[in-house]
């Protein structure tokens, strides 16, 4: 009969810190997967919450107020509004002070917040036109994408204090364009739960109510000055 001979010490040692060496390597993939497992689902998760924290701490500080339309300068752009096929089905909601109420709040996620613009129900691939104010005959438009936005284009009319944004595009064309022109196109992209454009309005670069001349513009398209 045929026996084995004990392996010496120190080769059975280098085994024992090999099995080990393996055994650590196949915990460290087995963390990493875990880990990036764990931040596909939290970490979108996560920013919405941070998000929410952060408009409620805002929102909430004493004297806050967004500032609104002049009065009698524009109509404002209201639910049910009419552009062409089209028609304004979320609107303007400032939201400015939560912590007493929440009657003027959007609710997302089950936290108040504001709706800072205006939205529209409107097939991906519609057509966006640059707006005018009667005066400016281009805009140059700025192409960007944010988690929450989505593809978003900000239209910045010439020698002009007013500008524009649209969000959750599904393209964007940078560059300047002439009024009447298209610059994008409507989408879902970023925290969108179907295809629509969110359109918002600046005055001296400051958030205010949109009103409903710019944004039929945009929708149905403005004639050049």
């Amino acid at each position: 009969m045929r026996t084995t001979s004990p392996l010496p010490p120190e080769k059975q040692w280098e085994l024992q810190q090999a099995e080990e060496a393996r055994y650590r390597r196949g915990d460290a993939i087995a963390s990493i997967l875990c880990f990036c497992c764990l931040a596909f689902v939290a970490v979108p998760r996560f920013n919405s919450w941070a998000d929410a924290a952060i408009a409620w701490a805002w929102m909430g500080a004493p004297g806050w107020r967004l500032l609104q339309l002049p009065q009698g300068s524009e109509t404002p752009a209201k639910r049910g509004d009419k552009l062409g096929a089209y028609q304004v089905s979320d609107p303007y909601l400032p939201c400015e002070n939560p912590a007493k109420s929440t009657a003027d709040c959007r609710t997302w996620e089950g936290y108040p917040r504001a709706h800072l613009g205006v939205d529209v129900g409107m097939p991906t691939g519609a057509p966006l036109y640059v707006p005018s104010d009667g005066r400016a005959a281009k805009a140059k438009i700025t192409c960007s994408q944010s988690a929450g936005g989505g593809i978003t284009a900000s239209i910045a009319l010439d020698n002009s204090k007013l500008s524009f944004r649209a969000l959750h595009l599904s393209q964007c064309l940078d560059g300047t364009k002439a009024a009447g022109e298209v610059y994008a196109y409507v989408g879902s992209t970023g925290y969108s739960t179907g295809p629509h454009l969110h359109w918002e309005e600046y005055r001296d670069g400051k958030l205010v109510e949109p009103s409903f001349r710019y944004l039929e513009q945009t929708v149905v398209g403005a004639k050049k000055p």
